[in-house]
């Protein structure tokens, strides 16, 4: 199994109703070349900065199933089955619910998929048209936060000895939408699925429409529209797009003794309003039920 997807991202977050300028009207410019997705900040028009041609752009990942996962080496049969369990406080009280299922590990990889909330129905697909994106974290930027209800598929990951490691990406819920896209605009370097665009417009977290300006005046979208083609959520070349996959998360569990048991510490982020972010330590228990 491969073990990561070499995928270049740049994150644009905003604070509640403001509008960021990500570009000018102006031409030419100084936008991120590459063709990687990231966000360009130069004019509304397209073009490669006057060289008359278009290039292809960046070979898109190519995302694993678990059906077509394999691992090579010598099986550790010792993590392979269901584990059930939850993300659990100081005190020990149980919170989100964790399901993690491996059909194959080893030294040189895993297989399988961790389910975050289990239990818990995830929000509408984004390919779903009464879907916004806005449940999708701010903006529906993929890298806010893992969804209460999704399975997530693992990307990479080795299991030796007592330590199983595993990552994921919290973008896997962007690839059927950012695969119906197409590449429509090539500027700056980079392809695109929206026009060129100077400002957009977000709403207070939470709301379901952006606004971008364009050379044809201001255009309204679902937040998902501006998330994933201007916010480099999705990943485009010159034939076609799909999930900007450099957003991960991981874990670190322990397998103890007992070998029936699986623990991380997990650290959750408190917000202070004014005074800035805490962290609280707290902690992933599962356990083998099958």
């Amino acid at each position: 199994m491969r073990k990561g997807l070499s995928v270049l991202a740049l994150s644009l977050v905003a604070c509640s109703g403001e509008t960021l300028d990500v570009g000018n009207n102006n031409g030419g410019g100084s936008g991120t070349g590459g063709g990687s997705g990231t966000v360009g900040t130069g004019g509304t028009s397209g073009g490669s900065g006057g060289s008359g041609s278009t290039a292809s752009g960046p070979k898109l990942p190519d995302w694993p199933s678990v059906e077509s996962c394999s691992v090579t080496g010598e099986s550790n049969p010792a993590y392979v089955g269901t584990w059930d369990g939850a993300i659990e406080d100081f005190f020990l009280n149980p919170s989100t619910r964790v399901r993690l299922e491996i059909t194959a590990a080893s030294v040189d990889g895993v297989c399988g998929t961790l389910t975050w909330g289990f239990g818990t129905d995830p929000p509408r697909p984004l390919t779903d048209p009464n879907e916004s994106g806005a449940e999708y974290g701010f903006g529906g930027y993929p890298g806010v936060k893992l969804h209460e209800g999704v399975t997530y598929t693992i990307l990479e990951g080795v299991a030796a000895r007592d330590i199983l490691r595993l990552g994921i990406t919290q973008a896997e819920v962007w690839i059927d939408f950012c695969e119906m896209q197409e590449p429509t605009s090539y500027y700056d370097g980079a392809w695109y699925c929206m026009d060129p665009r100077s400002i957009v417009e977000l709403p207070s977290e939470g709301g379901g429409t952006c606004t971008i300006a364009t050379s044809h005046g201001k255009v309204t979208h679902p937040i998902k529209d501006c998330s994933g083609c201007a916010f480099s959520s999705c990943t485009c070349n010159s034939e076609a797009c799909t999930a900007n996959g450099d957003q991960r998360t991981f874990f670190n569990f322990s397998l103890e003794e007992s070998g029936n048991v699986l623990t991380m510490p997990w650290t959750a982020s408190i917000a202070l309003g004014s005074v800035g972010v805490a962290s609280s330590t707290e902690s992933i228990r599962l356990t083998r039920t099958e």
